[in-house]
């Protein structure tokens, strides 16, 4: 019973997770990984070869990036970019 509790607290944990960066912008999840990672803008810029005015301005949501950009990053985070299209039905 106890490692039954422990899953669902561990499901409820990573649900709650998964909706919080789902919810975030761009910027404020590259910020919250790169502030896990204890890395500096600096850092990741020099780690995935992007610009430091460029990590600046993503962060900021001010950036528009290309996926290439975002992929190197992500490479560095230790996150997958995922594409979600929005179609009629």
């Amino acid at each position: 019973m106890h490692i039954s509790f422990v899953y669902f607290c561990f499901i409820t944990i990573f649900v709650l997770q998964y909706a919080i960066y789902y919810t975030m912008s761009i910027g404020e999840q590259i910020k919250k990984r790169r502030a896990v990672l204890n890395i500096t803008q600096q850092n990741l810029a020099d780690f995935s070869g992007i610009s430091l005015r460029t990590i600046i301005a993503l962060e900021d949501d001010s950036g528009n990036p290309s996926l290439s950009t975002l992929s190197k990053i992500a490479d560095v985070l230790g996150l997958e970019v995922q594409l979600a299209l929005k179609t009629d039905s």
